[in-house]
């Protein structure tokens, strides 16, 4: 019966072919001897297929690795984008609609400080490419999809929590004020904050705020991209 081989990739036995052991009294053949080499030859290309398929199963056990890896990374930006996103909702349905601010316009909270004005942006930052039509709506929704899409892709390949973080952040806000866009055609901005007697003309909400803040921290965060510098070296 042919001798079953535990190792991987080796079909017949590695001994077959191979000079056995002598019996008592039989003389030592020399090392040199020609029928030494096809045990020698044998083992030599066992090895190369235990070493391909130890190889090969590293490659996979790595390549399980960054598939697990990059769940966890999506997992920790959607979980964060969406905490956000609604985050930021909440406040708008509670402002515009239950304490009915779309009406009264203004109301003083910190006299000198934090007022409550409601304001209509139909463009980006300080109204600007505000013009009400609906085409320019639609190229502002769709510059925000493609660079939340470009900026998740980019995300979920770093290894570090503070850029998921940070990204997560500026994709809550951008879906926020998308979803402004789409529900009432433009986006509702509430907060204005005035300081040293000079008024504040602009208002924005917590969407704009979460995008600053996330786009701060991926510029000026020192560590943010650490992790990428050192897989890559």
């Amino acid at each position: 019966m042919k001798e079953v081989s535990w190792r991987t990739g080796w079909d017949s036995n590695p001994r077959e072919g191979c000079p056995s052991t002598p019996l008592a009294g039989e003389r030592l053949q020399p090392l040199g001897h020609l029928s030494i080499y096809p045990c020698i030859m044998r083992f030599i290309s066992n090895q190369g297929v235990f070493t391909n398929d130890r190889t090969l199963l590293f490659k996979r056990f790595k390549m399980n690795s960054q598939i697990k890896s990059n769940l966890h990374s999506i997992f920790i930006i959607l979980t964060y984008s969406i905490i956000i996103l609604l985050f930021d909702q909440v406040t708008k349905i509670y402002v515009v609609h239950i304490f009915d601010l779309s009406n009264k316009l203004s109301r003083v909270v910190i006299p000198g400080f934090f007022n409550l004005k409601m304001a209509w942006n139909e463009g980006i930052n300080f109204g600007l490419f505000a013009s009400g039509s609906d085409s320019i709506r639609i190229i502002l929704i769709a510059i925000s999809i493609i660079i939340c899409s470009l900026l998740f892709l980019w995300s979920i390949r770093q290894k570090n929590h503070s850029v998921h973080l940070f990204s997560a952040a500026i994709i809550g806000g951008a879906f926020g004020n998308v979803l402004d866009r789409i529900v009432y055609g433009a986006v509702a901005d509430f907060l204005n904050f005035t300081c040293c007697g000079i008024q504040n003309p602009y208002s924005f909400n917590v969407a704009d705020i979460s995008i600053f803040l996330g786009a701060t921290g991926l510029i000026f965060y020192p560590n943010s991209f650490e992790s990428e510098k050192d897989s890559s070296s």
